[in-house]
């Protein structure tokens, strides 16, 4: 049955077993019925949970082998784990496929690639998303301007951090100590103590 093959892909996904998913994805295949897109979500989300991103990439594109188009959900969870893994030029490519189908690109994925990309230390391209989020008629989180502040102080650009707290201000969000310190530190390292 279907669902039995699901009950076991999903088991091995928890387990990071790439290998032997695929191979069960073939048995599923061969001997009841082609998995559908929601077997490869749920298998890519648990995937994803556990930290298995090397197999998850690959179910991703036995996905596609296969034949099956990725949902939204698919997409946030995969664009998500890649950029916590620091995988953020594959998140990308994967961020303008979901534009070019016209699925709807949610705040987390935004927030993601934001994240991904100041950790990769590429802080002008956090910065283009933010825009392309805001744009987009989202408002950002407190830990997506933090995490700007943070790259922006890290790379001595304390003055686009300040412009960036002051969006904070505009946007009614309440700073907290992080978005503060950061500043803080920045300034004082630069001996700005007024």
């Amino acid at each position: 049955m279907p669902v039995t093959f699901a009950i076991i892909v999903h088991a091995l996904g928890q387990e990071g077993m790439a290998e032997r998913i695929l191979e069960m994805i073939g048995r599923m295949r061969d001997e009841v019925c082609r998995p559908d897109v929601f077997v490869y979500t749920a298998l890519v989300k648990t995937m994803v949970r556990r930290g298995h991103m090397e197999g998850c990439i690959r179910v991703w594109e036995e996905m596609g082998r296969d034949g099956v188009e990725p949902d939204t959900v698919a997409y946030a969870t995969m664009v998500e784990g890649l950029c916590n893994a620091g995988i953020v030029e594959k998140a990308a490519k994967l961020f303008e496929g979901m534009k070019k189908k016209g699925l709807l690109v949610g705040r987390i994925v935004y927030a993601s690639l934001v994240d991904g990309y100041v950790a990769a230390g590429r802080v002008g391209d956090g910065c283009r998303i933010l825009k392309e989020m805001v744009d987009a008629g989202y408002r950002a989180e407190l830990k997506t301007y933090n995490i700007l502040i943070g790259g922006l102080c890290g790379i001595g650009r304390e003055d686009k951090a300040h412009q960036m707290f002051q969006i904070v201000l505009q946007e009614e969000l309440v700073p907290s100590s992080e978005t503060v310190s950061q500043l803080l530190v920045c300034y004082a390292d630069k001996g700005e103590m007024v």
